[in-house]
């Protein structure tokens, strides 16, 4: 029977990232990421940062990391955090986000694998 995904095309491709939970320790990168995801979407834009530094930006994802009632998924390639995803479980209707994407993966790299996943 024939492979019946939408993308098989990016298998190959979309072996090099891998998706795990993730763990307080990825509140560094993950924040760095954060940031620097939102404010090449702001400057492309011509609006300020959202967060005003990568320190406040890993102080929010640290927090987000440590609620029972968040969970998130760590985007890795090569061993190096490339992403993250937040699903918010705490009121009656769930949450999605912040989600980021390194910005040199961005518009390249991870959009297949995204969508060979059914995940966009």
């Amino acid at each position: 029977m024939a492979d019946q995904r939408a993308f098989p095309a990016a298998d190959t491709h979309c072996a090099e990232i891998g998706l795990r939970p993730s763990t307080t320790d990825d509140a560094g990168r993950a924040g760095v990421i954060c940031y620097e995801a939102f404010k090449t979407i702001a400057e492309q834009h011509g609006f300020p940062p959202d967060l005003p530094s990568a320190s406040e930006a890993t102080d929010l994802i640290g927090h987000l990391l440590s609620r029972s009632d968040i969970h998130a998924i760590i985007a890795e390639r090569d061993g190096r955090v490339v992403g993250s995803n937040f699903l918010w479980e705490g009121d009656t209707v769930a949450g999605v986000g912040p989600i980021t994407v390194d910005p040199s993966m961005q518009n390249n790299a991870m959009e297949p694998c995204a969508r060979a996943d059914g995940t966009s």
